[in-house]
């Protein structure tokens, strides 16, 4: 079926490209990214005109003018690939019916890579037994391959293992940004880009100060199998550690849905967003960046992704945070006590002493260029640092950790063709923004001082500060959704002592859950370092699932008994005082009166 596609479009598609090719020939590249643009901003609905159905084939010729401003085949290819396949994917995530321009515009990706490959004849694609003999070919059925996944949610190819064409996994969406195809293999991934909430806590957090209105890069994970979500089903609120993407959390939310899908529980869908100067996000604000950083901005900005998405995200919802994204969670459940229901702390960094003295150090020092993406994986995989991974989150690192040379960071492109380098796609400084605040910097226009004084006791000549953690700590009583803490037993921020101290205090203070005492807070001990979600990711599946399976009945019981209280009463009843409030607000006047 695939080849006989192929054969029906190419010779059209082939046409198309070298007549625009020749007779065209944009003035400048500019020119033609600007079309492309325009029609992503401003693309009409799939009303069927002609013009519905070539845009995917002019997207190509695009990709093909770009290359004759002199960009290296390799980016000219991967971008050919990128236009099309984000425009049907684009238009799919819209509702758009789009099949079949899409598949138009497939083979005709395959053409202009055969274009770009200098092969002439079309049946230079094919041996005598009518098989793919080249590798642009490859990279045509690499891209139908990912384009069937996307619209039919077969798991049976997964574009990380299966497909030839494995460079296109890095390159999908070469424009401003790096995108990718792999998807995890239970959820259909919608992606939103939302402003960021009002004002960062810090003015020197972006590059003008409040002139600035930085962007959120989310993804939204809808499970394949509950297309009409159910009231009961459980929406997941995740948030990451310092410097990882969101992507590198996909295993655990596979495992997840597995393990309560058994115990007869529904995912609705799970949300996370990069923190805004890192991952996607960062990529998206790279020209806003300052240097200055606080972490309680992502727990506004995931208040403000939950109030824009509100109808999507209803009750119940589970908070799962790691690291910063942990203590940032718990900052979001003490702002909205009722938000969520209940909470997972994946080794979260909440305590007094200054948590990244250590980190600060070695990320200092961190080398953040590589020569190429093959050298970059090399030394990874070589690294003690990953060797305890899970392969599926390190085969994440690879793809959504790096991002290709240039960059505003590093301007020049050295190299070309497979030498070309890469960097991180969080940069060093702004994950070092993240460990710590320089004390040492006067802040003229910043009056006022949010260093705790116990925070670097035993170190008082370091002059970087944390102020995040030991608030947190302070209010840990407060803590009025049920949590789990999963702790590394071999974390340096989960010793015996930190662990007792956050068992002893959540939730028992006035507005807490009543703690660990009436059953509403637990902890779990895994067997590793602090990067839990990346090492043990079937463990914390594990223990998660059996938490939040408790979780959803107790919210399940707590509905019933609500439901029941309002049914008991008529509706002048809800909006009225009962007798009991006339007689007891008498006390009051009594009191009054003796004093």
């Amino acid at each position: 079926m695939s080849l006989l596609l192929l054969k029906k479009y190419l010779p059209i598609s082939l046409a198309l490209l070298l007549f625009y090719g020749s007779a065209s020939r944009f003035s400048h590249g500019a020119t033609s990214t600007a079309s492309f643009y325009q029609y992503q901003n401003d693309r009409s609905p799939d009303d069927g005109s002609t013009l519905s159905r070539v845009i995917p084939v002019f997207d190509v010729i695009v990709g093909t003018a770009i290359l004759q401003q002199g960009l290296s085949r390799k980016v000219a290819t991967c971008f050919v690939a990128s236009t099309v396949t984000s425009v049907a994917v684009q238009r799919y995530l819209a509702g758009l019916d789009c099949q079949g321009d899409f598949l138009q515009g497939i083979w005709a990706t395959a053409a202009a890579i055969a274009t770009l490959h200098r092969l002439k004849p079309v049946d230079r694609l094919f041996d005598r037994k009518g098989a793919i003999r080249n590798r642009a070919t490859e990279v045509g059925v690499t891209l139908f391959g990912i384009a069937y996944l996307i619209f039919t949610g077969s798991p049976m190819l997964t574009p990380r293992t299966s497909y030839r064409a494995a460079h296109l996994r890095q390159h999908i969406l070469r424009t401003n940004q790096v995108r990718c195809l792999s998807t995890p293999p239970n959820y259909r991934v919608v992606e939103h880009i939302i402003d960021c909430s009002h004002s960062r806590e810090y003015l020197a957090e972006t590059a003008n100060g409040d002139e600035d209105i930085p962007k959120l890069a989310v993804k939204q994970y809808v499970p394949h199998d509950n297309p009409n979500p159910q009231r009961g089903d459980v929406t997941i609120i995740g948030a990451h550690a310092n410097g990882f993407p969101k992507e590198l959390y996909e295993p655990l939310w596979d495992e997840l849905y597995d393990r309560l899908r058994l115990q007869g529980l529904r995912v609705r869908s799970i949300w996370i967003a990069d923190v805004w100067n890192q991952g996607q996000s960062g990529v998206i604000n790279e020209r806003v960046l300052g240097n200055d950083l606080s972490w309680f901005d992502h727990a506004r900005d995931m208040m403000n992704l939950i109030n824009q998405h509100q109808r999507d995200i209803p009750h119940p919802i589970v908070g799962i945070g790691h690291s910063m994204g942990g203590t940032q969670l718990a900052q979001l459940a003490l702002w909205h006590p009722r938000l969520l229901d209940s909470l997972v702390l994946i080794d979260p960094i909440i305590q007094v002493p200054n948590p990244s003295i250590s980190l600060a150090g070695l990320s200092t020092k961190r080398r953040d260029v590589w020569p190429s993406r093959e050298d970059a994986v090399a030394r990874f995989k070589k690294s003690k640092f990953f060797q305890s991974w899970d392969p599926r989150v390190l085969d994440l690192w690879i793809e959504h950790g790096l991002r290709d040379i240039p960059t505003e960071l590093h301007p020049q492109e050295e190299g070309s063709g497979s030498g070309e380098r890469v960097t991180l796609t969080t940069s060093k400084h702004q994950e070092l923004f993240s460990f710590v605040r320089p004390t040492y910097l006067a802040r003229d226009w910043e009056p006022s001082n949010d260093q705790d004084p116990e925070q670097n006791k035993n170190c008082p000549d370091f002059p970087f500060h944390r102020p995040e953690p030991p608030k947190i700590f302070r209010h840990l009583p407060e803590l009025r959704p049920s949590t789990l803490f999963v702790f590394g037993k071999r974390s340096e921020f989960s010793s015996p002592e930190r662990r007792q101290e956050k068992m002893l205090t959540t939730g028992t203070g006035v507005g807490g859950s009543g703690g660990a005492a009436d059953g509403r807070v637990q902890e779990e001990t895994l067997d590793c370092g602090h990067l839990i979600p990346m090492e043990k990711v079937s463990e914390c599946a594990d223990v998660i699932s059996s938490f939040v399976g408790k979780e959803m009945k107790r919210w399940r019981d707590q509905q019933e008994y609500f439901k029941r209280y309002r049914e008991s009463m008529s509706r002048r009843q809800h909006i009225t005082i009962d007798e009991q409030w006339e007689e007891k607000v008498k006390l009051g006047d009594e009191y009054l009166k003796r004093s």
